[in-house]
């Protein structure tokens, strides 16, 4: 049984309860309320957990959230088919649509998780006379601004964590340099 139609049967026993109340019936309201937080454990069980929901990258739940989010998943839902037809180079939105099956890609209208990026320190080694600094990029709380600072601490308020797309658009080179943050400092 789907989740509407629990619903639908739940709303026809309480009118029911209801009625007989109101018809003469003598039931102690306490026990319609006891039986309406039941039915309200028993809906809220049947309901998608964050786990049942389809797993999204960042870039389609930036997509979705810009402008009418059924019209962007109907496009996704036409580009399914359109592109995989196509010739056109294997972009990650193409690799997406491949992997995705049509069930959960419908199911994006009542919610899904977005996939965590993993971040990554910029460390990057430098020679002071007689011994190595480390210096990371940091990126500023208010402006958002980048530049190299010396630290010994990964840790501290400004060490930027970054996407690697976000390292490689400040600078290409930046990359070899890039360090895994631990998930537990996430």
């Amino acid at each position: 049984m789907g989740i509407e139609e629990l619903i639908n049967e739940k709303i026809n026993d309480w009118d029911d309860c209801l009625n007989r109340h109101y018809g003469g019936e003598t039931q102690n309201s306490d026990v319609l309320i006891r039986a309406a937080l039941s039915d309200m454990e028993q809906l809220k069980s049947s309901l998608p957990t964050q786990q049942d929901k389809a797993v999204v990258p960042p870039m389609i739940d930036k997509y979705l959230n810009v402008g009418n989010k059924a019209q962007k998943l109907a496009s996704l839902v036409s580009n399914k088919y359109t592109m995989l037809d196509s010739d056109e180079s294997d972009s990650e939105l193409k690799q997406w649509l491949k992997e995705i099956s049509m069930k959960d890609l419908l199911s994006l209208y009542n919610g899904y998780t977005v996939e965590k990026e993993q971040l990554y320190y910029v460390r990057l080694p430098f020679n002071e006379g007689n011994h190595i600094r480390t210096y990371y990029l940091r990126k500023g709380k208010v402006s958002g601004d980048t530049w190299f600072g010396s630290s010994n601490a990964e840790y501290s308020g400004n060490t930027a964590r970054l996407a690697e797309q976000e390292i490689k658009d400040h600078d290409e080179r930046y990359w070899a340099f890039a360090v895994p943050v631990e998930e537990e400092s996430q």
